[in-house]
């Protein structure tokens, strides 16, 4: 049995509310990985959330995305012809790549220059 971490389409409607503002991206997704790590009510979707076991979020910190960044995260279900956007999980782990949180800085540079 499958469980949401978050409700259907909030991470999708998050990343597309932060287009434009791509500054804001970093301190959206850290303190969302923060309640996602303790679990509690997420002030970032406006909803409660559950606790994601396992460590992966202990560290939360996301490096800031560029415009860039943002908008492939955004568009990367178009890109590839998905008929609907992806779940949750598979853009979770392209923005926890993506902003370094996964992996140090120096590798995510040294394979997607920033």
């Amino acid at each position: 049995m499958a469980v949401d971490l978050v409700p259907q389409g909030s991470f999708s409607r998050l990343l597309t509310e932060l287009r434009g503002h791509s500054e804001h991206a970093a301190p959206a997704l850290t303190a969302l990985w923060e309640t996602m790590n303790t679990g509690g009510f997420s002030p970032v979707l406006r909803t409660d959330l559950k606790r994601f076991n396992g460590g992966l979020l202990k560290d939360a910190s996301a490096m800031p995305l560029s415009d860039v960044q943002l908008g492939l995260l955004i568009d990367a279900p178009a890109a590839t012809g998905a008929k609907s956007n992806p779940p949750f999980s598979a853009r979770f782990w392209n923005a926890r790549w993506t902003s370094g949180s996964a992996t140090s800085r120096a590798r995510i540079t040294r394979l997607a220059p920033m």
